[in-house]
């Protein structure tokens, strides 16, 4: 069984704010992130996490990276490693300002590191360096490493890494997070026609 997952972080917005947004509650209990289908932390880096058990999840559509990244810096990433494909982007004042995509299964070319949309930040040119010469040395092949090209820029940006669990040089570890549950159905307001 591989990751099918999403998260996103706002810098400098409290979980309250962020769990509003989505009309969430802290659910009282707390764990690992990627354990419950939604769970948050406030990290001592200023980053508020919001995990989530989907690929592509719905709270990472343009209408909240809109929203959430007025006067903020926004940062989400969703990867599925089943088909190899994984994606990153940022975001500030309701603009898309990147996009990083690498897609095993659509390579347009005979070989395809990572689609790159806007103006990344620089730690990209490093991070595939890194994932280049990790590629040609590897003498048995059959290792997408630039799959991680996404993921590790995400966690370069926002010091999150969703599979570095109690790694102490990692500066927000998966543990601890918060699980979320949505409002009660007596809180809902359902409108007929």
């Amino acid at each position: 069984m591989g990751w099918s997952i999403s998260w996103l972080a706002v810098k400098d917005t409290p979980p309250q704010e962020l769990l509003a947004h989505f009309g969430l509650e802290p659910g009282g209990e707390s764990g690992v992130a990627f354990d419950s289908p939604i769970s948050f932390k406030a990290c001592p880096s200023g980053w508020s996490i919001l995990a989530l058990q989907r690929f592509e999840h719905k709270f990472l559509a343009a209408e909240h990276a809109k929203a959430l990244s007025a006067g903020h810096d926004f940062i989400c990433c969703s990867l599925d490693d089943r088909v190899m494909v994984s994606a990153s982007e940022g975001w500030r004042d309701g603009t898309r300002l990147w996009r990083v995509v690498h897609n095993a299964e659509e390579e347009v070319e005979e070989f395809q590191e990572v689609e790159v949309s806007g103006s990344p930040p620089a730690a990209l040119d490093e991070i595939l360096a890194t994932l280049r010469k990790e590629h040609e040395e590897d003498k048995e092949g059959g290792v997408d490493y630039f799959f991680d090209a996404p993921i590790r820029l995400a966690e370069a940006l926002t010091g999150f890494a969703h599979d570095h669990a109690g790694d102490e040089e990692t500066k927000s570890p998966v543990e601890n997070f918060k699980f979320v549950i949505a409002p009660p159905a007596a809180k809902r307001r359902w409108f007929f026609w």
